[in-house]
Parts: structure tokens; C-alpha cells; sequence
């Protein structure tokens, strides 16, 4: 998720800058006016995709690092919300379209590859079937990263929008439970306590380097793979935090 925001929100940066390019050709002070509203920090500047959320919701209070959950889940009246520019609100006010990439459900034959979207099977094979020997593929649908190109009304009501209340949610969960916030707390305690334990697990799923900006459920459970689990115990030994590591190899998560 966090990667599809990003990519939608350098997709809105590219967007603006060609759309303030263009503007300046039709309506210098309009262009000016629309510049100063969606780059009020000027250009230079890279504004991430965990800067709207903060903006979209209430301040912090009392010196924390995390938005009240009434805020995160959007049940905050008094958040702000996210404001459009008048520019991008009407579907006629610009004649550009915006450019990005997301992930859509493609299907593929595994013998004449990527199909038109919603086909659940492949022509060519069908065609084929007449013919005495012939064979036919598999066709299999998954979450593929596709290129776009629509109108940026469109871009904001079908895409933009709707993710960033989902990341909105999910980028509170992930810095709830970061290291620094969940963690570290944890292993604090453990170090001032006695006889105690703190044990950690991880994996490491076999993946070929081709793979590039996919999603983990691309892979995940597709397959038969060999991983190397491992599982991290620490305990505390006359005042020195002592740690043993075990692994092991497995052909299924357990």
C-alpha cells in the first residue's frame, strides 16, 4: 500500500508540474495562483505522500508522534480532510491527463501471454482448440503493475482519493508498531527486569531478482518454495543480555 501511494503521488507531482508549464503559455496569473496553492514550500521541495496524511488530519497534541485513532480511522468531524485545487476539479479546466501506474487484475495465458482485461480465457487458445494436437494455456489472473492515463477528475474520485484514507489507516498501524515505537519500549523493559525472556522470528522467502515495485501477494503462497526461518531468544544473565539463534529450513510457513 505504501508503495502504490507513493507511485500515485509522484504521478500528482509530475502532473501539477507540467500542468503549472502549461498553464503559464495560457494565464500567467492563473498559473501563479495555481502554483502557489499546490507548491506552497515552491518545487524544490519533495513533499511525501505522509505529509498529505498529516495534513488531511488533526495536529498533534502534547508532544506525541500519533494522531488520535478517531482521526486515523476517520471518524474525526474536525479533521480537515483533503482539499482539491479548483484547477483539478473541473474536467474541463485543462486538457492534460495524468500518468501513473497501479495495480490492476490481468489475465495472462502462460503460452500467449498478457490478455485484454476481463477475459477469463484466451481467445487464441479457444481458436485453436479445432485444430488436432494443437494445445491450449492456463489462464491466470493476478494484481499486475499497469500504466494509466486518465483525467485527473478521475484520478482523484477512482484512485487518489480513495487510497490515501486507506493509507491514512494503514501508515498509523505500521508507525504504531515500528521499532522505535513498539519495540524499543519492549526491549527497555526487558533489560530492567530479571528472568525474563524476549524471542523474535523472521523468515526469508526465496524470490528471483527479476522481481521489481510487485506486491508480496504476487508471490506469497504461490508455489512450493524453501525458506530459512530463524528465531531469536534473548535473556538476561547476571546483568548481560545473553542471546542464542536458531534456524532451520521449511517448505511451508509454520
Amino acid at each position: 500500500m505504501c508503495t502504490v501511494m507513493e507511485e500515485y503521488h509522484r504521478s500528482l507531482r509530475k502532473y501539477r508540474l507540467n500542468l503549472v508549464e502549461h498553464l503559464i503559455g495560457v494565464d500567467k496569473t492563473r498559473a501563479d495562483r495555481y502554483k502557489a496553492e499546490v507548491f506552497p514550500s515552491g518545487t524544490e521541495l519533495k513533499e511525501r505522500a505522509s505529509h498529505v496524511r498529516n495534513q488531511i488530519m488533526c495536529s498533534l497534541h502534547d508532544g506525541s508522534v500519533h494522531h488520535k485513532w478517531i482521526c486515523v480511522m476517520g471518524r474525526c468531524e474536525s479533521c480537515p480532510g483533503y482539499n482539491i485545487p479548483n484547477e483539478e476539479k473541473e474536467p474541463l479546466a485543462n486538457p492534460l491527463q495524468i500518468h501513473f501506474q497501479t495495480y490492476k487484475k490481468v489475465p495472462k495465458c502462460s503460452i500467449h501471454g498478457i490478455l485484454k482485461q476481463g477475459l477469463s480465457t484466451c481467445p487464441t487458445c479457444t481458436a485453436s482448440l479445432q485444430v488436432e494436437g494443437s494445445k491450449t494455456g492456463k489462464v491466470t489472473i493476478r494484481d499486475r503493475l499497469t500504466d494509466m492515463r486518465t483525467s485527473i477528475v478521475t484520478f482523484h474520485a477512482e484512485y487518489y482519493g480513495p487510497m490515501l484514507l486507506k493509507y491514512k489507516y494503514h501508515y498509523g498501524l505500521v508507525k504504531m508498531l515500528s521499532k522505535n515505537q513498539c519495540f524499543e519500549p519492549r526491549k527497555n523493559t526487558f533489560k530492567a527486569a530479571a528472568c525474563d525472556i524476549m524471542t523474535r522470528r523472521d523468515y526469508a522467502e526465496r524470490l528471483s531478482a527479476k522481481f521489481k515495485k510487485e506486491i508480496q501477494s504476487d508471490h506469497f503462497g504461490q508455489g512450493t518454495t524453501l525458506s530459512m526461518e530463524g528465531c531469536f531468544v534473548e535473556y538476561l544473565e547476571n546483568g548481560e543480555v545473553l542471546a542464542h539463534f536458531h534456524s532451520h529450513m521449511a517448505d511451508k510457513s509454520i
